[in-house]
């Protein structure tokens, strides 16, 4: 078949059309997340932008050690990783804490920050793994 040049150039428009729909798909807002304070977050936000994110406010930020009952996401039972840097952020709105630990040294992740946010509150009542709102991961906030 003989396709004319107008033929081929639909052809590609049809698919840098679906290839822009597919990435733009990608960076819709998370919507319906465990904790309705990320929702509407871009999808995959990196986790250093949060602190500058006109939700929160950076309270805090320091080396701490892994989180208790947590320090095998953070390494293994042979190499935990000591190098996690605690990030404190309060939510305007709601007035909610969350402490965002991450890792900031390649012998920890490999080179792609790696971490969770939890809500504080919650951390100090329930457990640990209740007190979980979102995970790091390659530098993306991903919402739980």
């Amino acid at each position: 078949m003989v396709y004319s040049k107008f033929q081929k150039e639909g052809e590609y428009m049809k698919i840098i059309a679906l290839l822009s729909l597919l990435v733009s798909s990608a960076v819709f807002a998370n919507e319906d997340c465990k904790d309705k304070n990320f929702n509407g977050l871009e999808l995959g936000i990196e986790y250093n932008k949060l602190q500058y994110h006109k939700r929160f406010k950076k309270l805090y930020e320091g080396d701490s050690p892994a989180p208790v009952g947590y320090d095998d996401f953070f390494g293994d039972k042979d190499s935990l990783c000591k190098d996690v840097m605690a990030t404190y952020l309060k939510h305007y709105k709601s007035d909610t804490t969350y402490i965002m630990y991450t890792t900031h040294e390649d012998y920890c992740d490999g080179g792609n920050t790696i971490g969770i946010i939890i809500d504080y509150k919650k951390y100090q009542s329930t457990t640990f793994e209740d007190a979980i709102v979102a995970e790091i991961g390659d530098s993306g906030v991903y919402c739980k």
